[in-house]
Protein backbone atom coordinates (compact mmCIF):
# COMPACT_ATOMS: atom_id res chain seq x y z
CA UNK A 1 0.00 0.00 0.00
CA UNK A 2 2.72 2.11 1.17
CA UNK A 3 4.26 2.02 -2.45
CA UNK A 4 1.36 2.44 -4.33
CA UNK A 5 0.52 5.50 -2.70
CA UNK A 6 3.54 7.32 -2.86
CA UNK A 7 3.70 6.25 -6.68
CA UNK A 8 1.04 8.24 -7.43
CA UNK A 9 2.19 11.37 -5.44
CA UNK A 10 5.45 11.17 -7.50
CA UNK A 11 3.47 10.66 -10.38
CA UNK A 12 1.48 13.56 -9.67
CA UNK A 13 4.62 15.67 -8.26
CA UNK A 14 4.19 18.25 -10.87
CA UNK A 15 0.40 18.95 -10.30
CA UNK A 16 0.73 18.81 -6.50
CA UNK A 17 4.32 20.16 -5.77
CA UNK A 18 3.93 21.58 -2.59
CA UNK A 19 1.77 18.37 -0.92
CA UNK A 20 4.28 16.37 -3.05
CA UNK A 21 7.21 18.41 -1.51
CA UNK A 22 5.43 17.87 2.31
CA UNK A 23 4.70 14.36 1.35
CA UNK A 24 8.53 13.23 1.01
CA UNK A 25 9.73 15.54 3.71
CA UNK A 26 7.52 14.62 6.35
CA UNK A 27 8.34 11.12 7.04
CA UNK A 28 5.53 10.78 10.29
CA UNK A 29 2.80 12.47 8.10
CA UNK A 30 3.54 10.28 5.11
CA UNK A 31 3.21 7.12 7.52
CA UNK A 32 0.20 8.27 8.43
CA UNK A 33 -1.30 8.89 5.24
CA UNK A 34 -0.51 5.62 4.41
CA UNK A 35 -1.95 3.97 7.63
CA UNK A 36 -5.28 6.00 7.73
CA UNK A 37 -5.35 4.88 3.92
CA UNK A 38 -4.77 1.34 4.42
CA UNK A 39 -7.43 1.12 7.32
CA UNK A 40 -10.19 3.27 4.84
CA UNK A 41 -9.24 1.10 1.95
CA UNK A 42 -10.02 -1.90 4.71
CA UNK A 43 -12.90 -0.66 5.97
CA UNK A 44 -14.58 -0.36 2.47
CA UNK A 45 -13.72 -3.29 1.21
CA UNK A 46 -15.20 -5.42 4.84
CA UNK A 47 -18.77 -3.51 4.37
CA UNK A 48 -18.76 -3.89 0.46
CA UNK A 49 -17.52 -7.56 0.95
CA UNK A 50 -20.66 -7.89 4.12
CA UNK A 51 -23.12 -6.12 1.59
CA UNK A 52 -22.72 -8.98 -0.96
CA UNK A 53 -22.45 -11.70 1.39
CA UNK A 54 -26.38 -10.53 2.93
CA UNK A 55 -27.49 -10.47 -0.89
CA UNK A 56 -26.81 -13.90 -1.55
CA UNK A 57 -27.84 -15.46 1.59
CA UNK A 58 -31.16 -17.15 1.35
CA UNK A 59 -34.08 -15.76 2.92
CA UNK A 60 -34.53 -16.68 7.24
CA UNK A 61 -37.73 -17.79 8.07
Amino acid sequence: MGDAITGVVADNQGAHNKTSDYFFIDTVGRTQLIAESAKWSHTVVTDQTEKEDRATEPPRH
